[in-house]
């Protein structure tokens, strides 16, 4: 299926006069998950990953995607013709310099020859991805004219016209008062002040978590992402929510009016921004904003290029949020011990189960917390080597079936109206090997180096990743991914601007407030996988005449596998942070929990 519907992508092409074309996943949002109906490269190629360039050629297609996804993609995309392109590996090119390499020979060279031409959606790629594929072409082919880049045609759309899902119709419901903390239009003030320090008058807003926030909304058509897809307006004297206005009812339409917000149908957001005028000024993320809606802005009106502004204001948590969250964590580490009781329980009785049956059973058990809004992503349940595959999950076939031996990798969130969770936990399912124990604690030891830090106030997390790399790095190991992402409030899983990474070392500072992951990890392709995952958040600790220093408030609440660990390799300090963490973890855990539950806890928590 995948190479007849290249040959009937590559026939569009031709009839356009396109020598190449880029396929993403981007909805006009560039948002990180997106709904089903704007997902052209899995459609086309069948790498499913959430990450993933496919570009398109006369007679070769290529795909790129990130260390999370190396050993997914080679499966998925084996026999359909489509190379697998390992980007960030060393001489590998990034999607946009092997185009201009491919078409930079003879383009716009003398002798009449017409120039190479590239296509994209423009209603869903990025005015940044625009000018990085620019600049990319006019280096590569030497000549700032000898490539053209076509943004008018959707050729996967029309390719892919059956089966395709249609444009999702979640109803927006408004978001409690008690949970976020602000108002919307405390909210929207705060974006007007920021706009004020940009020397902008208007703002678009188009990322879904931004607009979800802003005006305390939430949707559901996105999986596991509760948010809508909408745009957000800020113009000196008005706000205006741009949307599918048969989503919303009398009641939200109400409320919204009552926090000083307009709502317009969402087709009209390209009109709101084409009578823009001469003296007008309107920060745009780059990132976000697709080429086709910044075409709509007049010539006249002068663009900022920056983050939204509502990126830094929902990043830092207010005492409501935290609040939240505080309560979710233990919600959902409820769940999560009931559900590492049943592993065990199963696993000790010889049942048949396999990853399918176990991501299954973890939503059933999250679904059970009084709050519970559903899963924050699809949980990730790796056994065996495919726990090597950072975020694989289980296929129809219900994956590998579950021994009483080896390592487990669930990753896995819920969503409560008062936050968002994402944990990992490696459950060890029987005897280890001596290679599968120190590679458990080893990342045991990696997560403890950085939950345990104390961080001076200016350092991003480009400065701290380090803290958990080294650990690996002493041993000549390393895990292909960053160590850990910002979170939302009953929002998305993943959430800047602040990340733990080797590539975010120029990023943004990390604040008080803000939430994130510590996930250090080893895995071992064809053999296993480790993965341990708490939230925490950023908090003072001390301010002295060397400065401002921060430390971790860790938010997730849930036992880590004492089979996995070898004492002797943990030094007094690591096992004072584990057996202190074990310590809160019973107290806040067992009280949510039946007697035989409480049991269990008390010996998966006991002092080594």
């Amino acid at each position: 299926m995948v190479l007849d519907n290249l040959k009937t992508f590559v026939a569009l092409m031709e009839r356009y006069g396109l020598d190449a074309y880029i396929v993403t996943d981007s909805d006009p949002h560039s948002s990180e998950y997106t709904a089903g109906h704007w997902k052209a490269r899995s459609w086309l190629s069948g790498f499913t990953g959430s990450n993933g360039t496919l570009v398109v050629m006369q007679g070769e297609a290529a795909l790129w995607t990130d260390g999370r996804y190396y050993i997914q993609a080679e499966r998925q995309l084996a026999g359909s013709g489509i190379t697998l392109m390992r980007g960030g590996e060393p001489g590998v090119p990034d999607c946009y310099e092997w185009v201009a390499g491919k078409l930079g020979a003879g383009a716009g060279q003398g002798g009449g020859s017409a120039p190479k031409k590239v296509g994209v959606n423009g209603r869903t790629f990025s005015c940044a991805a625009y000018d990085e594929l620019k600049k990319a072409l006019r280096q590569g082919s030497g000549d700032a004219g000898g490539v053209e880049i076509i943004v008018d045609f959707d050729i996967a759309g029309e390719v892919w016209t059956e089966g395709r899902p249609s444009m999702p119709d979640g109803r927006i419901f408004c978001h409690d008062l008690r949970y976020t903390g602000k108002a919307a239009q405390d909210k929207v003030s705060e974006v007007r002040a920021e706009l004020a320090r940009r020397g902008a008058s208007h703002t678009i807003i188009c990322g879904l978590e931004d607009v979800a926030w802003l005006f305390n909304i939430r949707g559901s058509d996105i999986e596991n992402l509760p948010v809508a897809y909408a745009y957000a307006f800020i113009a000196p004297d008005y706000a205006e929510l741009f949307t599918d206005t048969a989503k919303i009812d009398d009641e939200v339409k109400k409320t919204l009016a009552g926090q000083g917000v307009r709502v317009a149908d969402a087709v009209d957001i390209a009109a709101r921004l084409s009578g823009l005028e001469a003296g007008d000024s309107i920060s745009c993320d780059a990132r976000k904003l697709s080429k086709w809606l910044r075409r709509r802005i007049p010539d006249a009106v002068r663009v900022i290029y920056a983050d939204e502004p509502t990126v830094l204001l929902k990043a830092i948590k207010n005492d409501a949020e935290i609040r939240g969250h505080r309560d979710c964590q233990l919600q959902d580490g409820a769940a999560m011990v009931r559900f590492m009781m049943w592993v065990e329980r199963e696993i000790g009785a010889g049942a048949d189960i396999g990853e399918r049956d176990a991501a299954l059973a973890l939503s059933r058990f999250r679904a059970q917390g009084k709050d519970s809004r559903g899963d924050s992503f699809n949980a990730i349940v790796g056994y065996g080597p495919n726990g090597a595959m950072m975020h694989y999950t289980p296929g129809k076939d219900g994956g590998a079936r579950i021994k009483n031996a080896g390592l487990m990798v669930v990753d896995s969130g819920g969503q409560y109206p008062s936050g968002t969770t994402d944990v990992t936990r490696t459950i060890v399912c029987g005897v280890l090997t001596d290679e599968e124990r120190f590679d458990f604690t080893l990342t045991l030891k990696s997560h403890i180096a950085l939950a345990s830090a104390r961080i001076l106030y200016g350092a991003t997390g480009g400065h701290i990743d380090s803290i958990a790399r080294k650990v690996m790095w002493d041993h000549g190991m390393d895990y292909k991914c960053g160590t850990g992402h910002g979170i939302g409030c009953y929002l998305s899983v993943h959430e800047g601007p602040q990340s733990i990474s080797m590539r975010s070392a120029t990023g943004a500072r990390l604040e008080e407030n803000m939430i994130v992951s510590i996930e250090p990890g080893v895995y071992r392709e064809g053999k296993h996988g480790v993965r341990t995952e708490n939230l925490a958040r950023l908090t003072e600790d001390c301010v002295n005449e060397f400065g401002r220093f921060m430390r971790f408030e860790i938010l997730s609440f849930c036992p880590i596998g004492l089979a996995g660990v070898d004492a002797s390799m943990l030094d007094a300090g690591e096992r004072e942070w584990l057996n202190s963490y074990h310590r809160d973890v019973y107290e806040k855990i067992s009280p949510l929990l039946d007697t035989g539950e409480r049991e269990w806890l008390a010996n998966a928590t006991r002092e080594i």
